[in-house]
C-alpha cells in the first residue's frame, strides 16, 4: 500500500516556475476558468472541490489544494482540465516524495515542458475524449520514481506521441501545427526569461542583475533560433518521408474481397530462436485473396504500404474453372503516394466470377506504434520483445496487401509462425498449434466473421493470462499482461465479462465470437483499440489494483479505477458499434465513436454500481458541456464529415465523440424505450454489414 510519510499534504499549481501567478500567465488561469468554475477532486475527501472564485479570486497567490489530515492515498490526488490553451509552463509539485498524483487532461495544448518534481504526473492531451479510450490521442509524459520514463516514450527512446502529434495523420508536417509549435517555443522562452528575471532581481544587485539578464536573454534567443532551425529541417525532411494520400485515393469498386488466407512468419530477437541478421524485425507473408468481380476490369487495385511483393510469386486463378490467368509485363505497379498497388492480368475479369489472387511478400516490423510493430520491455534487465498490430484507420496495408477501406468486409484466416516460447493471438481462437522446426511454432486460427480490415489483429507475446467464464458458459474471456503485472488484472477480469454480458442483454444480440481477449501492451499509441475479439490497451488503461490491497509499486487512485472502467466499457461497446455494424466510410465514424461513448457511460455505471449517478453527472460535464463549447467555434465541423478530407485522423475529434454521444443521449431521452427497440432492429438488420445514418434512422422509424 502506498502510504504517505506525513500527516498532512498539499499540492500547488505553479506557473512558469514563479512563486505566484504572474500577469504573463493569467491567460492559462483564465482558460481554466472558462466553463470550469469548480475542479473536481476525484477522491473520498469531503472537501473535494477547488473553487477558483474562492481560492484564487485575485490571481496573486498560489492555488493550493488542501486535504484532510486523515486521508487515504487517493486524497493526495487531484484532477485538472485545461481548455484549448497553452499549458506548457505548468509545474506540478508535491512536498511528499512519491505521494500525490497530479492528473491533468490538456486539450489541444503543448505539454512538452511539463515537469514532475515529486510523485507522479499523468496527463492526457486529447482532441476528443478525456480518457483517451480510442486511438489518435496525444499523451504527454508520465513520470514516476519507479521508472523515470515517459508512458508514451517508445522503448528505445525514439518517439513520443506528443512529438508525433506535430505531424498530420499521413506523417507529413502540418503547417498549422508546425507554426503553432514554433510560436509556443517563443512563448515558453519568454515565460522562462520572465521567471528568471524575477529570481535574479530578487537575489542580486541591480547592475549585476541587468548583465546577467542580458546574458540569459541572449542565450535563450539563441536556443529558440536553434529550435526554429531544427523545426525547418524536420519540416522539409518530412516532405520526403511520407506523403499524404491524394483526396481521391479511394479503391475502385470493380472487385471486392471475400476472404484473406494469410500465413506470416515473424523474425525478431528471442531466446528460443535465432533469426538471420538480415531478417531481424521483418516478417514474411504468403497471401491468397478470394475476390469477386463486380464489373468487367483488367485491373485489380489494393492498398499497400512499406511492403515488397515477390513478383515471381504472383498467381491469379479463376475459382470454378481453375484456369490460370497470366499477368502483363510489368505484372503490377505500386503508387507510393496513393498507398496502392495495381495488378495487370492479361485477360479481363468477368462480372459475378470469383478468383484467387496469391502472392508472397516481405515487410518490416515497425517501430512507430502503427501497422505491425514491435515493442519491448525488461525483466530484471533482460530486454524482451513482443509484436502487436494497430491498424485503425489505414495501417492494415502495412501488414498485408488488402482492400483497406471499412466497406470491404471480409473473412480473415490466419496462420502465424513464431518462436516456441511465445503465444500468437488474433481475433479468433486458435484451432491448432504445432512445432514445425528448430523451436518454431505454427499457430492457425479459426476463420473470422465478416469484418473490416482495420479490425484485423495479430499479436505475438510471451505473457501469461488469466481466464474467466463469468460472462456465459460458451465465451472464453482472458486478460493478458506481463508476469510482473498479473496482480493488477482482477478488476479488468471482473469488469470485462460483466459489461459484455450487460451489452448483450441490452441489445438483445449476443456477443458473436467464441472468445474475448484483452491485451495490455507495454508500448501502445492510443488508449485502446477495439479489434474484434482481441482488444489491445495501454497498460495504464487496463490494469488497476485497489491501494488498500497494497503490494504494487504504482499508486492507484479512484480516478484510475474510473478511467479503466470507462475505457473497458467503451471498447467493449465497440464490439457492437463499429465491429458488428461498421460505418461505410470514415465520414460517418460518429456512428462508432458517439455510440461507444454514450453506451460506454452506461456500461461504466453498471460496473461501478457503488457510485450511483456519478456517471450521469460526469457525462453532462465531460460530454455535453465540452461538446457545446467546441461546437460554438467558427470552424466547428458537422458530425457527418466531408468525404474529401485526406487526413482521416481529423475525424476523431470532440465533435465525433462528445457531440455524437450527446445527440444520442438526447435521442434516448426523447424516444425512451423505442430507442432501445430501434437499436435491436438496427443490429439484426445490419449485422456484419456497413451502415450510414439513414440505416439508423430507418431502424428508429420501425420502432
Amino acid at each position: 500500500m502506498c502510504s504517505p510519510s506525513s500527516s498532512s499534504m498539499n499540492s500547488s499549481l505553479e506557473v512558469a516556475r514563479g512563486e505566484s501567478l504572474s500577469e504573463s500567465t493569467i491567460d492559462v488561469v483564465e482558460a481554466l476558468k472558462k466553463g470550469f468554475d469548480k475542479m473536481m477532486v476525484m477522491s473520498p475527501c469531503k472537501e473535494g472541490h477547488f473553487d477558483f472564485k474562492r481560492d484564487c479570486s485575485e490571481l496573486k497567490e498560489n492555488c493550493t489544494f488542501t486535504f484532510l489530515e486523515n486521508f487515504e492515498q487517493e486524497d493526495a490526488n487531484f484532477f485538472l482540465s485545461l481548455k484549448e490553451e497553452d499549458a506548457s509552463a505548468i509545474r506540478c509539485s508535491t512536498p511528499v516524495v512519491g505521494d500525490g498524483n497530479f492528473t491533468a487532461e490538456l486539450m489541444d495544448c503543448d505539454v512538452s515542458t511539463i515537469a514532475c518534481v515529486d510523485g507522479n504526473f499523468t496527463g492526457n492531451v486529447f482532441n476528443f475524449d478525456p480518457y483517451g479510450p480510442d486511438g489518435h490521442t496525444c499523451h504527454c509524459s508520465h513520470c514516476s520514481k519507479r521508472n523515470a520514463k515517459s508512458d508514451d516514450e517508445s522503448v528505445n527512446g525514439k518517439s513520443f506521441d506528443a512529438i508525433n502529434r506535430t505531424f498530420n495523420g499521413e506523417g507529413t508536417m502540418n503547417n498549422k501545427n508546425w507554426l503553432r509549435t514554433v510560436g509556443l517555443c517563443f512563448k515558453n522562452a519568454l515565460l522562462l526569461i520572465f521567471a528568471m528575471e524575477q529570481e535574479v532581481i530578487k537575489s542580486r544587485p541591480t547592475s549585476k542583475s541587468r548583465r546577467l539578464i542580458t546574458t540569459i536573454t541572449v542565450t535563450v534567443v539563441v536556443i529558440v533560433l536553434l529550435c526554429v532551425l531544427v523545426g525547418l529541417v524536420i519540416y522539409f525532411m518530412s516532405k520526403t518521408l511520407r506523403q499524404p494520400m491524394p483526396a481521391n485515393a479511394r479503391l475502385p469498386k470493380s472487385v471486392k474481397p471475400l476472404e484473406y488466407t494469410l500465413k506470416v512468419q515473424v523474425y525478431y530477437p528471442n531466446s528460443a530462436t535465432t533469426s538471420p541478421s538480415d531478417k531481424l524485425f521483418t516478417f514474411d507473408g504468403n497471401l491468397t485473396v478470394e475476390i469477386e468481380c463486380i464489373s468487367s476490369t483488367k485491373n485489380i487495385t489494393m492498398n499497400l504500404e512499406e511492403i515488397n511483393i515477390v513478383a515471381s510469386s504472383l498467381k491469379l486463378i479463376e475459382k470454378n474453372t481453375k484456369k490460370k490467368i497470366e499477368f502483363s509485363n510489368p505484372a503490377f505497379e505500386v503508387e507510393s503516394v496513393a498507398q496502392m498497388v495495381t495488378f495487370y492480368p492479361v485477360s479481363e475479369l468477368e462480372p459475378n466470377k470469383r478468383y484467387f489472387l496469391s502472392m508472397s511478400y516481405t515487410g518490416k516490423l515497425a517501430d512507430d506504434l502503427q501497422g505491425f510493430y514491435r515493442a519491448n520491455y525488461t525483466v530484471e534487465k533482460d530486454n524482451r520483445w513482443i509484436l502487436v498490430t494497430q491498424f485503425e484507420p489505414t495501417d492494415a496495408r502495412r501488414a498485408l496487401p488488402c482492400f483497406d477501406e471499412p466497406e470491404f468486409k471480409s473473412v480473415f484466416t490466419l496462420t502465424v509462425i513464431h518462436p516456441a516460447n511465445t503465444t500468437a493471438l488474433s481475433n479468433m481462437p486458435a484451432v491448432y498449434t504445432k512445432i514445425i522446426r528448430d523451436a518454431w511454432i505454427e499457430t492457425s486460427f479459426q476463420p473470422s466473421v465478416q469484418m473490416s480490415s482495420y479490425l484485423f489483429a495479430i499479436a505475438v507475446v510471451d505473457f501469461p493470462y488469466q481466464e474467466s467464464y463469468e460472462s456465459n458458459e460458451r465465451l472464453k474471456f482472458r486478460i493478458w499482461t506481463r508476469e510482473s503485472l498479473m496482480d493488477q488484472i482482477d478488476f479488468a477480469l471482473y469488469a470485462g465479462p460483466k459489461v459484455l454480458n450487460y451489452f448483450a442483454e441490452k441489445f438483445d444480440y449476443p456477443f458473436p465470437l467464441p472468445k474475448q481477449d484483452m491485451l495490455a501492451v507495454p508500448d501502445f499509441g492510443p488508449g485502446a483499440m477495439e479489434n474484434w475479439g482481441l482488444v489491445t490497451y495501454r497498460e495504464t488503461a487496463l490494469l488497476y489494483k485497489s491501494p488498500k490491497l497494497g503490494g504494487v509499486a504504482r499508486c492507484f487512485s479512484v480516478i484510475d479505477k474510473l478511467r479503466v472502467a470507462r475505457i473497458i466499457a467503451h471498447e467493449l461497446a465497440h464490439q457492437w458499434f463499429g465491429n458488428l455494424v461498421t460505418m461505410l466510410w470514415w465520414d460517418s465514424v460518429w456512428l462508432n465513436e458517439g455510440f461507444a461513448d454514450f453506451i460506454g457511460f452506461l456500461g461504466t455505471q453498471h460496473i461501478l454500481q457503488e457510485w450511483p449517478n456519478v456517471l450521469e453527472q460526469q457525462f453532462i460535464f465531460e460530454q455535453i458541456q465540452m461538446a457545446m463549447a467546441k461546437d460554438q467555434e467558427p470552424q466547428s465541423p458537422p458530425i457527418h464529415r466531408s468525404s474529401t478530407q485526406t487526413d482521416l485522423f481529423t475525424y476523431f475529434d470532440y465533435i465525433t465523440y462528445k457531440k455524437g454521444a450527446s445527440i444520442i443521449r438526447m435521442l434516448e431521452y426523447v424516444m425512451k424505450n423505442d430507442f432501445w427497440v430501434g437499436l435491436k432492429i438496427y443490429f439484426k438488420t445490419m449485422a456484419e454489414m456497413n451502415a450510414r445514418e439513414e440505416d439508423l434512422w430507418a431502424a428508429f422509424d420501425k420502432a
